[in-house]
């Protein structure tokens, strides 16, 4: 072998170590392809879990409007969750199987 031919094999050599190494990098390294699709799968896991939550504010926000606006429902839920009652008044208590 020649000397230009020791150089090129060299440089094909350090080329293609590069090459790998780049791959490997763009790859597997912690701002690689396979990081990147894990974190963009656990973004939309948080957003559906952001989304049922909200869900389920707004719906306890709902019955505390209704538990402000309506006296009606604050005094059933009174009478049935709490087994309250007016005074003189008897209240029974029956327990669901």
């Amino acid at each position: 072998m020649n000397r230009i031919e020791l150089y090129n094999l060299l440089y094909k050599s350090l080329f293609s170590g590069f090459i790998v190494f780049c791959v490997y990098f763009l790859i597997w390294s912690d701002i690689g392809l396979v990081r990147y699709y894990s974190l963009k799968s656990q973004i939309e896991t948080r957003k559906r879990d952001l989304l049922t939550l909200r869900r389920e504010i707004w719906a306890i926000e709902g019955a505390v409007d209704r538990w402000k606006k309506n006296p009606f429902f604050l005094e059933k839920m009174a009478r049935e969750e709490l087994g309250m009652g007016y005074p003189n008044e008897k209240v029974c208590f029956y327990h669901k199987k």
